[in-house]
């Protein structure tokens, strides 16, 4: 859980994910309640590391998922 420093809230959204150069990572949070933003360090996503881009597409034009159906067209 990640708690506000200015107020001790533990509801917070993420602004933006911060790619250092060395390979590290970190979050801008910002707080629901007062507004506060602040760095935290990302957590690990193994794997991921070497991913820069997932294209959705299907075999064809029709098999492309919509607004509407894209958690159907995941499972």
């Amino acid at each position: 859980m990640i708690r506000c420093p200015a107020c001790d809230a533990n509801e917070s959204t993420l602004v933006e994910r911060v790619h250092f150069d060395d390979g590290r990572a970190a979050d801008r949070r910002e707080c629901v309640a007062c507004g506060e933003q602040w760095m935290a360090p990302a957590p690990p996503q193994p794997g991921l590391d070497d991913v820069e881009t997932i294209e959705l597409r299907g075999d064809t034009a029709a098999d492309a998922p919509t607004d509407e159906g894209i958690e159907d067209w995941f499972r």
